[in-house]
């Protein structure tokens, strides 16, 4: 049985569509490479999720996620969390906090 928590084979109302994630002005294999990111994706929301379960109830920032599961790219995490909250896994805590560059980043947390 599919875990439905995480059925990103859904439109933008209920989560993750790889197709949302592109431009029409992008090349053929940018649409490609969007097609084919979905299990990708859909593995790397489960691996931000248990991380911020694992912290429930503090919160944290993309880059203190990806530091957490050794992503060396904080990028990674933060393309997701929008998937994330749409599925309603996560919430914006209305806080934010410094990355290594001194910029603010929203405080994310579990639901």
């Amino acid at each position: 049985m599919q875990d439905e928590m995480f059925d990103f084979e859904q439109d933008s109302q209920g989560g993750f569509n790889p197709v949302e994630h592109r431009r029409n002005t992008d090349p053929v294999t940018s649409h490609l490479a969007a097609m084919s990111a979905g299990e990708l994706a859909k593995h790397h929301a489960k691996i931000i999720y248990n991380a911020l379960q694992s912290v429930y109830p503090e919160s944290l920032n993309y880059e203190e996620i990806a530091q957490r599961i050794g992503f060396d790219n904080p990028n990674k995490v933060a393309r997701r969390m929008v998937d994330l909250e749409r599925k309603n896994k996560v919430e914006r805590t209305g806080k934010a906090r410094n990355t290594k560059a001194g910029r603010l980043a929203t405080l994310w947390r579990a639901i």
